[in-house]
C-alpha cells in the first residue's frame, strides 16, 4: 500500500490472490480455500518522521471455489 494519508483513517481492500506474499518461498498462488495463518504489516516511514500503523479491525473472506 502506497500514498496513505498521514494522520486520517483509511479503508483498504486488499487482494491476496494479487497483493499476497507467500512466506514459505513458494510461488504457488494464493487461491480460495487457501489457510491464512500470519500476517505482517511492513512499515516504511516517508522521510524522517516516526511511524505510527493504528489497526482497528481485520476482515478476512473466502471468495469460496468455482
Amino acid at each position: 500500500m502506497k500514498d496513505l494519508k498521514q494522520g486520517a483513517w483509511t479503508t483498504a481492500y486488499l487482494d491476496f490472490t494479487a497483493d499476497g506474499k507467500r512466506n514459505d518461498g513458494k510461488s504457488t498462488p494464493f487461491a480460495a480455500g487457501h489457510k491464512v495463518d500470519d500476517l505482517f504489516f511492513f512499515i516504511q516511514p516517508d522521510g524522517k518522521e516516526e511511524v505510527k500503523l493504528l489497526i482497528d479491525e481485520v476482515v478476512l473472506y473466502d471468495a469460496g471455489r468455482r
